[in-house]
């Protein structure tokens, strides 16, 4: 609809592909995420495989909060992490098919770290402390924001987290990005940027 019959075909979102090959012939990793695209940590993961741009398979199992009635977790997946099924999840390609799957941030950033060091995007060891270690780093203080919208969402709570925090921290990261830019490490996003985004996007939602 809205399309003439010399229109070129819509372009595939990003969102909706299944693979990301970047010139590649075949997957080396499969990225299991929420099939909502909303969990900040399936987000970092899949920016930090964007921004190293390692051909990745996309497979999906939906976030327990947002399973409809008579849904299920994804059976292989299950299997390989447990019947929470908590994603992200990331499998390596390995002699025989895909290994098992490496779970948390963290542990799947020091693989990623680790299998392709030329391609990750580290960043100073300086710029990630202010940024993201610790609960009085940016990262730490926007974490607030996640956990006031899931709150402001439904999701069970005491009572809403204040938003206080966000204030000092966004003023820090603009201190922060006035120092060089147009990134936190320079001319190109860092792990350190990769890991803010998707709580910034939650900011926003929360505020």
């Amino acid at each position: 609809p809205g399309r003439g019959p010399g229109a070129a075909p819509p372009a595939d979102r990003l969102f909706e592909a299944r693979q990301r090959l970047f010139g590649g012939g075949a997957p080396e990793v499969i990225f299991w995420r929420d099939s909502a695209g909303w969990c900040p940590f399936c987000e970092i993961t899949w920016l930090v495989l964007e921004e190293m741009e390692v051909p990745y398979e996309v497979k999906t199992v939906p976030l327990r909060r947002y399973m409809l009635e008579g849904e299920t977790k994804d059976a292989e997946y299950t299997r390989l992490v447990g019947p929470e099924g908590v994603v992200p999840g990331v499998q390596f390609r390995a002699a025989s098919g895909f290994g098992p799957a490496v779970q948390s941030v963290e542990r799947i950033c020091d693989e990623l770290r680790r299998r392709y060091p030329e391609r990750y995007p580290a960043g100073s060891d300086a710029v990630r402390a202010r940024a993201c270690e610790g609960k009085a780093s940016v990262f730490g203080r926007l974490r607030v924001a996640r956990r006031s919208y899931e709150a402001c969402a439904g999701a069970q709570s005491s009572a809403l987290v204040a938003l206080q925090p966000l204030a000092s921290a966004l003023a820090d990261l603009d201190g922060m990005l006035a120092e060089g830019g147009p990134w936190l490490d320079g001319p190109r996003p860092s792990v350190a940027d990769l890991m803010l985004l998707p709580f910034l996007e939650r900011t926003e939602a929360a505020v």
